[in-house]
């Protein structure tokens, strides 16, 4: 399922991953129902804008929602967004699926068939981009192009996309995906419709990965946050062995005790058997990014196992500035990622002493 040509080498195609679990093969939607019926509403009247900016953390669905999105606008089938799927696939679906629909192209950052990720999505596909809105669609119908997400873009590619938003075609529409919507062009925030996502309710990503056929679905979702996406993480990276493995590394953490440490790397990260090594580590990457975020919005309160002792928010973050530029450096440069584990792990361990 190589199709270089847009970017469909990703992450999800190298890693011993399900392909149910990219956005492309989802059979429907959950939750976001205000969106749905908001971009509904603008559909139905005329007015659905050229250019969507989805904002929101990483793992809420906004892929998902942004491939249903068209799905549901090359099918003519608008008002079907956010019902149950339809028993059977059209053949716009099966062409979706596939990656080969000519009015759908996704830009995504790319992987070869080591897993080695490039670090952005270059300002030549994003003038593709800009080639595919100069076609002319097949029986009138729309064009739609995703990049996911626009942070990974080059700032000469984020201008490139300028030019779609400026002077539209008739029935095209640009979909940008952002984690971080203040890391986004001024430019291409005040040309595009924002549409903040937010987290799912505990039943309904419960739901989700019921459907998915899940093992241990309800304690997925019981730490996923709202975030299916987070939950899929976890559960690739190991499911609940691997959390409780990392809150025990937390909690020898605090008693400066490494020795779990070596392990957990090893075992989950670097010689996962579920995983490609490069899958597991960008997605132990964004558990962690998650865990720190979420363990600075607990503050004081709820104390897991000890996790947070006497660390006070302003040495979470001195130290999360810290570990991502560990993680940004080792990105860019190849650097040895167990080395690069163990220095996050330290600069952790090192917030007991403070």
């Amino acid at each position: 399922m190589k199709k270089e040509k847009w970017g469909y080498t990703t992450l999800m195609n190298i890693a011993n991953v399900s392909f149910d679990s990219h956005p492309r093969f989802a059979d429907h939607l959950v939750g976001h129902a205000s969106i749905v019926e908001h971009l509904k509403i603008a559909h139905k009247a005329g007015r659905l804008p050229h250019g969507l900016l989805f904002t929101g953390a990483k793992g809420l669905g906004k892929a998902t929602f942004a491939h249903q999105l068209a799905r549901a606008l090359l099918n003519d089938s608008m008002e079907c967004l956010g019902e149950l799927p339809a028993p059977s696939l059209s053949s716009t679906d099966h062409l979706l699926r596939a990656g080969n629909h000519p009015d759908f192209i996704v830009l995504e950052k790319q992987a070869d068939e080591k897993g080695k990720v490039t670090k952005d999505i270059s300002v030549e596909k994003a003038r593709s981009v800009v080639h595919f809105f100069s076609q002319t669609s097949l029986e009138d119908n729309w064009r739609i192009a995703v990049i996911d997400s626009v942070d990974d873009l080059t700032p000469k590619g984020a201008n490139t996309l300028l030019k779609v938003l400026e002077e539209p075609p008739h029935k095209c529409l640009l979909i940008l995906i952002s984690q971080n919507l203040e890391s986004v062009l001024p430019t291409l925030r005040s040309r595009a419709q924002i549409i903040q996502f937010s987290p799912l309710l505990e039943q309904e990503t419960k739901a989700l990965f019921e459907e998915k056929k899940l093992e241990d679905a309800p304690f997925l979702a019981s730490i996923s946050a709202g975030r299916p996406g987070l939950g899929l993480m976890i559960n690739d990276l190991g499911g609940r062995s691997f959390y409780e493995a990392f809150l025990k590394v937390m909690k020898d953490l605090s008693a400066q005790d490494l020795r779990s440490t070596h392990g957990f790397i090893e075992t989950f990260i670097l010689k996962n058997t579920a995983l490609n090594p490069e899958v597991a580590w960008s997605f132990f990457a964004d558990f962690l990014n998650h865990w720190v975020a979420h363990t600075l919005s607990l503050e004081q309160k709820n104390n897991e196992q000890g996790i947070l002792n006497k660390r006070s928010p302003d040495q979470w973050v001195e130290s999360w500035f810290s570990i991502q530029e560990i993680l940004r450096t080792t990105h860019i440069f190849s650097l040895d990622k167990k080395q690069t584990l163990l220095c996050v792990f330290h600069e952790l361990a090192g917030l007991h002493q403070r």
